[in-house]
């Protein structure tokens, strides 16, 4: 959804709509899905957890809804697999915590890979060194077996710390260059240009630096992965996409596939963790 708070309506129904999804399927099964409670302040950050069982191999399943109250911006401290609040209290009764995590997110259009391809591409993000590589090395594997495209990138979550916090700065520094040149313009011509590019910014930059804390960052990094537990997977968009869509959005296909890659995938995670427990 457009902008940092520019819309909060559209966001606010976003996240009311994504709320009574999980609410529908914890009214279904109460005693097999498990919500949180917490109220955190100002969000309305809500986990839904369970276990199932798919050929023989138990899996563990954690969604996660973030946002703050009212759509005014991305607040994601518990994205991913980060271990906050009652969130890690379900993930250890769910034992997310103790094995190899798949974290999915959805589509996505990432200018510097997605003029490379010409059809929607999954992507999947392990450090070399700082994350579980296995997993993403796993779901390659899978699609390769068919023919499914993918891009395997071991290189775009690296462990920077101050990353956030030197952005937070800096585009902090963008608006008191724009509040000044505010401050002494005369002319409306001025002021409405110098408010559009505000606007702009805060828009279309800001939820760049606010969606997660500074010091969380320096750990999770921007997907929310914790070291050495996890993989993401995601799903790539052409150019030609997002200039006719503007916005991605999953399908059911789209969900097809994810769901046969990462059942492809799960047997080798699950032989592995076994050997090396």
């Amino acid at each position: 959804m457009y902008g940092q708070g520019v819309t909060e309506t559209p966001v606010a129904l976003q996240g009311a709509a994504a709320l009574a999804v999980m609410d529908s399927f914890h009214n279904k099964f109460p005693d097999k899905i498990h919500v949180t409670s917490q109220k955190y302040e100002g969000r309305i950050d809500k986990m839904a957890g369970t276990v199932v069982d798919i050929n023989g191999i138990p899996i563990s399943l954690l969604l996660n809804i973030n946002g703050s109250d009212g759509g005014i911006g991305p607040n994601e401290d518990n994205e991913g697999n980060t271990a906050i609040g009652q969130k890690g209290y379900l993930m250890n009764s769910l034992g997310t915590d103790a094995v190899p995590n798949i974290i999915v997110e959805s589509k996505a259009y990432i200018p510097d890979l997605s003029k490379e391809i010409i059809g929607s591409t999954f992507l999947f993000r392990a450090q070399e060194g700082v994350d579980n590589i296995n997993i993403a090395k796993a779901l390659a594997e899978a699609a390769s077996s068919r023919n499914i495209p993918y891009i395997l990138k071991t290189d775009s979550l690296p462990l920077l710390k101050g990353q956030l916090k030197h952005a937070t700065i800096s585009f902090a520094e963008k608006i008191v260059a724009l509040g000044e040149k505010l401050s002494s313009a005369d002319s409306s011509d001025d002021k409405v240009s110098i408010i559009a590019d505000m606007a702009k910014l805060i828009s279309e930059d800001a939820g760049g630096i606010s969606f997660m804390s500074n010091s969380l960052h320096d750990v999770a990094r921007s997907a929310g992965i914790m070291p050495g537990t996890a993989s993401v997977i995601s799903m790539l968009v052409p150019a030609d996409y997002i200039n006719y869509w503007k916005i991605p959005v999953s399908n059911s296909e789209d969900v097809e596939l994810y769901l046969e890659l990462i059942l492809l995938a799960v047997p080798n995670m699950y032989n592995g963790y076994k050997n090396q427990h």
